[in-house]
């Protein structure tokens, strides 16, 4: 079976707060999120082929330094099959399991939790989740509504589910304003474990570098993150050098 990868991070201490992981980038999303960092690897044709057995094996070089394995993208879920069989077999090596996701394959989420290939969701929110024109805006002008149904049907599964459930949302000022993260909070509830609010890296390339001119302060993003306390089982911010910090 081969598999589209935008690359592999043998080692990796940003991803797994506590935790050393590998990180597979799997190449190709249908979305164009203006504030994409991984703009090269959006479109399958510019990634290379390899076998699941190749990723499987190049990760398993690193096995005495790591503890996980995250999947990332582009968006993993839309290479299911491909996505599941690396899961389970990271699992069975004793790895723990992240998938970082826009929620647009809610199946391929529950099939890794049902089979006990995950142990780590984070999911994207990138907006109100009952503003479907502000969704689709940030999603680079393209229909929400896959999306939006996923997120909802993970909602709905996850008290049967036994994994970390992060929901995140990156601040774009450009493109969100602090009402718009309190009303996300308020939409995401209590469904997750943690909420978790990241800073935008202007020194990076994305889809759309004009959202790039507006950038918050880590003191304004806690200020934010305060205002959804209430609303969350645990609220943390995640700045621009990739520490977390729970408020």
């Amino acid at each position: 079976m081969d598999v589209k990868i935008g690359r592999i991070v043998n080692v990796s201490t940003l991803e797994w707060p506590g935790l050393s992981s590998a990180v597979i980038y799997f190449g190709g999303c249908r979305y164009r999120c203006p504030f994409c960092y991984e703009k090269d690897i959006l479109d399958p044709l510019t990634c290379k082929d390899y076998s699941v057995e190749d990723v499987f094996n190049q990760v398993m070089e690193q096995r005495q330094l790591i503890e996980a394995v995250t999947f990332d993208g582009g968006e993993a879920t839309e290479q299911e099959e491909a996505l599941i069989f690396l899961a389970k077999s990271f699992k069975e090596e004793g790895l723990k399991i992240k998938l970082n996701t826009n929620g647009e394959n809610a199946g391929a989420v529950i099939k890794m939790a049902t089979q006990n290939a995950l142990d780590y969701l984070s999911l994207d929110i990138k907006a109100p989740l009952h503003r479907k024109n502000h969704y689709k805006k940030l999603l680079g002008g393209i229909d929400p509504e896959k999306v939006l149904t996923g997120i909802r049907q993970i909602f709905e599964v996850r008290p049967a589910l036994k994994f970390f459930f992060e929901c995140k949302t990156t601040f774009v000022p450009a493109l969100l304003h602090e009402h718009d993260i309190v009303k996300i909070a308020q939409d995401i509830g209590r469904n997750c474990d943690r909420y978790l609010l990241q800073q935008l890296d202007a020194s990076r390339a994305v889809v759309d570098p004009s959202v790039l001119e507006e950038v918050s302060s880590e003191e304004k993003l806690k200020e934010i993150a305060k205002k959804c306390k209430p609303y969350t089982k645990e609220i943390a911010i995640k700045t621009i050098d990739g520490v977390v910090e729970s408020l």
